[in-house]
């Protein structure tokens, strides 16, 4: 089912009677650890899952070399975990173009996408990416970002293969989607920093444009990171989505 390796997630269960499933989906070099604060932030009645993707974090196996391979991994792990049929995909970077996969897949059906630092094209610099990858992990944030979590950030990135990040990265930079936002059908919301130097905020706004009936959201004074860097904000914006949705079924 997903080959040799099994993968690990973390999970928060319901407060109250269960209405839907926030599935979290990391970026490259990231893990579930990135959402630790907002798993518990979700609103009462929301399950919230976040698996550490193949060749990332406590999960085993290489990375995968295609966005629409991870899309079929979590397809599989979604299958096991017998999600519930309200279920809203969080995904940032690399995990925001596998949520895009699911949605033009459609063999999962989600009930919204909300799309976090990401781009339906991504344009990664190799010179930016270089010196990232060389210890600028600051780059990742705003330049008010205190240090203590810049470095906290770091160790947990570095966690990760090298090998398996440039790879990761690798996927994210074949994949494009640009002719297709039209395709998708799930409420949408997209979320940016206004600092974000992966994935400026203009990539954010493309998606919103392409997207029927797309919410942009752009967090001031966060980087790509905004989960991190400002958790407060970010969480407010998830749970307004969450509400919407549960609302409307």
């Amino acid at each position: 089912m997903m080959g040799s390796f099994r993968m690990q997630v973390r999970q928060v269960p319901p407060r109250g009677p269960l209405r839907g499933t926030c599935l979290f989906l990391h970026g490259a070099g990231g893990s579930a650890l990135t959402w630790l604060t907002q798993l518990r932030a979700v609103p009462p009645g929301w399950s919230a899952l976040a698996p550490d993707l193949p060749g990332h974090g406590g999960t085993g196996g290489l990375p995968l070399r295609k966005v629409d391979a991870y899309a079929r991994v979590v397809e599989d792990f979604l299958a096991v975990v017998e999600a519930t049929p309200q279920l809203v995909v969080v995904g940032h970077s690399l995990g925001g173009a596998i949520a895009l996969s699911l949605a033009l897949r459609e063999i999962v059906p989600l009930g919204g996408l909300v799309l976090v630092s990401t781009a339906a094209r991504f344009r990664i610099d190799p010179v930016f990416l270089q010196r990232f990858l060389d210890g600028e992990h600051g780059l990742a944030f705003s330049p008010e970002a205190s240090p203590q979590l810049v470095e906290i950030s770091r160790r947990r990135w570095e966690e990760n293969a090298r090998s398996s990040v440039l790879t990761a990265f690798a996927a994210a930079a074949a994949f494009d989607a640009r002719s297709r936002l039209a395709e998708v059908r799930a409420p949408t919301m997209v979320i940016c920093g206004t600092e974000d130097r992966f994935t400026p905020p203009e990539l954010s706004e493309e998606l919103a444009r392409g997207i029927a009936g797309a919410k942009l959201a752009l967090i001031p004074r966060a980087g790509h990171l905004p989960m991190l860097e400002r958790p407060q904000e970010f969480a407010a914006l998830l749970q307004a989505f969450l509400e919407e949705r549960q609302d409307r079924r």
